[in-house]
């Protein structure tokens, strides 16, 4: 066989080889350095597939000389890429004067002094000496995921380099002499196979090389998050990111949902009921996606013996070997949520009542005043109970309590679903009728008015004395002040205690009102 179709054998071995090559950079981690190993081998495609193309022609030695450069790139790009996939510095200076220096060489021997016996011999000394250098890149590794398989990979380059030193010796010495670009050399047929094979080796080396750092941080991952797991604080569990499927948790999680591992392992949280809310899960999952974590999601988790919990949970995206997880810490933020409800409720209910005190009613005042309109008018009505200070004094404070407490109920039963109502200090109580006219206010406390000798007596107060006064005032306009509202409405209440009190008085805010 002939070099040409040698070289074209080689060529096409090697193409075979960046397949592998790509196949393992495409589905594995993409590490540092793997690039510069596709570079090396494309070289070697090209390299041995364009000498074909060689001759004696000018335009055939130019393609020699090229194609021969090709080749001697690739070990150096070899070494290059190892040791950036090893993390370290290489010497790219001492790569680039091996390459000139071969250039200079080759060229002098092909186009001043041609010597096709030499020439072979330079190219096998300088793919021999950046070999050697690619090997003694792996030995040097000191990383114990990969040093079994760098070490063997570095002893199989050196003796490679050392049968390509002596092929290149041989060449040299003109142990056999040929003549032409293409001439016969049994030299450079064991050097073709030689290449391929040792080529062929160091793709499999370097793919067995990525897999085993693969594997060894894909464990180490895991015994890491094992050890999160097992020491954090909080109730921790982590699920395939794709389908949510619980892969671990820690005792706190069980603690929390009730669920042993072998209940919730391979399962997903949706299955086992942990979400009230199913969507939940899907707006975690999207901040996810577009943000690499969640912080402080508010939700609602159902335990094994069905009970609900407040909870606040944080995530983040995590990869073991190419797959994406979710690693989630819940914590219990039930009693929290009610100290805070309860907070919410002392500062804005009155103690005595039950009812809105008086900063909920201002509140709410200013959120219904920008609403209002002609079409949507807004009626405040104050009202007093009569006398409280007679009761006091007659039936005791406790009996005072009693019909502030049947004023409440009162206004309470006959307000409609909208109204709000309150009490806003001593015996006064207002309701806030957003949608409400006039007329159709008056009629609401018309019945106050008619159910609260029921509700006193349901109450133990004396029936008879607990009557209250009532003043309203209606506006249409958004701009109304509110200050100027309230003033309104406790005028009309003064003139209905002024008129002998258990009456109702109305006040004239805007032009004109709808009456209902």
């Amino acid at each position: 066989m002939d070099l040409k179709s040698m070289a074209f054998m080689v060529g096409v071995g090697n193409l075979v080889l960046i397949l592998v090559l790509l196949a393992s950079y495409r589905w594995t981690r993409a590490y540092s350095g793997m690039g510069w190993w596709l570079a090396a081998q494309v070289c070697l495609v090209v390299g041995f597939a364009g000498g074909t193309l060689r001759n004696e022609s000018i335009a055939g030695r130019l393609i020699a000389t090229a194609t021969a450069f090709l080749i001697i790139m690739s070990p150096g790009l070899f070494y290059i890429g190892t040791a950036r996939f090893f993390g370290r510095r290489e010497r790219r200076r001492a790569v680039y004067v091996v390459w000139l220096i071969f250039l200079v060489v080759w060229s002098a021997l092909t186009f001043i002094w041609p010597s096709v016996h030499l020439r072979r011999g330079a190219l096998f000394l300088s793919f021999a000496l950046l070999l050697f250098a690619f090997a003694w890149e792996l030995w040097r590794n000191r990383s114990q995921a990969v040093r079994r398989s760098a070490r063997a990979l570095a002893i199989t380059d050196t003796l490679g380099g050392l049968i390509v030193l002596g092929l290149g010796v041989l060449e040299m010495a003109g142990a056999d002499r040929t003549v032409g670009m293409s001439a016969p050399s049994r030299v450079m047929e064991i050097g073709y196979v030689i290449v391929l094979s040792f080529t062929m080796l160091m793709v499999f080396g370097l793919t067995l090389m990525v897999s085993e750092r693969l594997a060894n941080e894909v464990a180490t991952e895991a015994d890491n998050f094992a050890q999160i797991l097992a020491t954090s604080p909080g109730a921790m569990a982590i699920s395939r990111l794709s389908d949510g499927r619980l892969v671990d948790g820690n005792l706190e999680f069980t603690s929390l949902t009730g669920y042993e591992r072998d209940d919730y392992l391979h399962r997903t949280a949706l299955e086992l009921g942990l979400w009230q809310d199913p969507d939940e899960r899907q707006k975690v999952v999207a901040e996810l996606l577009e943000f690499g974590r969640c912080e402080d999601f508010l939700g609602v988790l159902v335990t094994k013996d069905g009970r609900t919990l407040d909870i606040s949970l944080s995530a983040r995206l995590l990869h073991l070997g190419q797959e994406p997880f979710m690693i989630t810490l819940v914590r219990d933020v039930s009693e929290q949520r009610r100290r805070e409800e309860l907070l919410v409720a002392e500062a804005t209910t009155d103690g005595l009542t039950g009812m809105a005190n008086r900063r909920y009613l201002l509140k709410m005042t200013a959120e219904q005043l920008p609403l209002t309109s002609v079409d949507s008018p807004l009626t405040l009505g104050l009202v007093d109970l009569d006398r409280l200070k007679r009761l006091n004094d007659t039936h005791g404070h406790s009996a005072g309590d009693r019909a502030l407490q049947a004023v409440a109920y009162a206004c309470l039963r006959c307000a409609r679903p909208n109204h709000t109502v309150g009490r806003l200090g001593g015996d006064e109580f207002a309701i806030l009728m957003p949608d409400t006219s006039q007329g159709e206010a008056v009629v609401v406390m018309e019945l106050v008015r008619s159910q609260l000798a029921d509700a006193a007596a349901a109450r133990g107060a004396p029936a008879n004395q607990v009557t209250v006064s009532v003043g309203l005032a209606t506006t249409v306009r958004a701009d109304t002040p509110m200050d100027e509202l309230i003033a309104a409405a406790d005028k009309a209440l003064y003139e209905a205690k002024a008129a002998g009190r258990d009456t109702i008085r109305i006040a004239q805010l805007n032009a004109a009102h709808p009456t209902g």
